[in-house]
């Protein structure tokens, strides 16, 4: 798992030779629309709003076992900048395109959305590969049969130390998702964090 973290964050940061707001694609279904709300919800509210749309539903960070709480989730995630919002209907299999491609179109700085940048098609097919085993592995015990994704910027860390890397900005949410019979979709598990700072 750890290989996984650091050669994925590494294929987007070292690879590469308007008003901050949300900058992913429109919800084109319900699950989608559920997976977007939830990001809006988590950068924009106290932990008492976000309580019943995340209530009974299992909290962890990354590289631990202990539950987390809604308050951790909400605390870390608050004024963050959207970069992504994506639900997946089964496992998803272009994560790293669909994550370059939303930094692409966000409204951060060039300069940093050019850290972010797959820029060839051998680059491109294996960040995806590393980047669809690690989010599958880290979900697996849920048995999702659909997934969000979740992607932050930390809007006060626009300009990282000597010693920060501009992937240590980042705060991914993933989530495993079921479809009800009536249509509807569940939040079955949710974990958060910066991979590559809990892997360390």
């Amino acid at each position: 798992m750890r290989a996984f973290v650091f050669v994925f964050i590494a294929l987007f940061v070292l690879t590469t030779p308007h008003t901050y707001g949300q900058t992913a694609p429109e919800p084109e279904n319900p699950w989608q629309q559920s997976v977007a709300e939830l990001a809006t919800s988590l950068t924009g509210s106290t932990p008492a709003a976000v309580a019943p749309i995340l209530q009974n539903v299992p909290l962890r960070a990354f590289n631990s076992s202990d539950r987390s709480k809604i308050v951790d989730l909400v605390d870390l995630c608050s004024s963050c900048v959207v970069i992504s919002a994506r639900g997946y209907v089964g496992l998803p299999m272009h994560v790293a395109d669909d994550i370059a491609e939303d930094f692409a179109a966000s409204d951060l700085p060039e300069f940093i959305k050019e850290k972010f940048a797959l820029p060839d098609p051998v680059a491109a097919r294996n960040a995806n590969k590393i980047a669809d085993q690690w989010v599958n592995d880290v979900l697996m015990d849920a048995k999702p049969d659909t997934v969000g994704m979740i992607v932050l910027w930390r809007g006060n860390q626009i300009l990282p130390s000597i010693d920060n890397s501009y992937a240590r900005d980042l705060i991914f949410i993933l989530i495993a998702g079921h479809a009800a019979a009536d249509g509807t979709f569940q939040f079955r598990q949710i974990v958060f964090g910066n991979p590559l700072v809990a892997a360390e």
